[in-house]
């Protein structure tokens, strides 16, 4: 069984830590976020509400996990850009 650390670990400048676990739910938010812009956190929901009514419990549990990781990797896009 897999076990996923807290996604409120955070280092001194503010960015996520990603330890190696984190690091295929990592690539896959910011692929969607590359295919879907600013619908990304949508299309993830979508697609864990599609493979939870399909039977795939797993698939659903995955994208449950990359949305909120989508929607926090665009907070911290948005605000480097407001920043600089």
């Amino acid at each position: 069984m897999i076990s996923f650390k807290p996604m409120d670990v955070v280092s001194d400048d503010g960015d996520l830590l990603f330890t190696q676990g984190y690091a295929p739910i990592y690539r896959a938010a910011n692929l969607v976020i590359d295919e879907f812009g600013e619908h990304a956190a949508a299309y993830a929901g979508e697609r864990a509400d599609y493979l939870h009514r399909e039977g795939d419990v797993l698939g659903a549990a995955a994208w449950r996990c990359v949305a909120p990781l989508i929607e926090e990797l665009q907070r911290m896009r948005r605000s480097n850009k407001a920043a600089n």
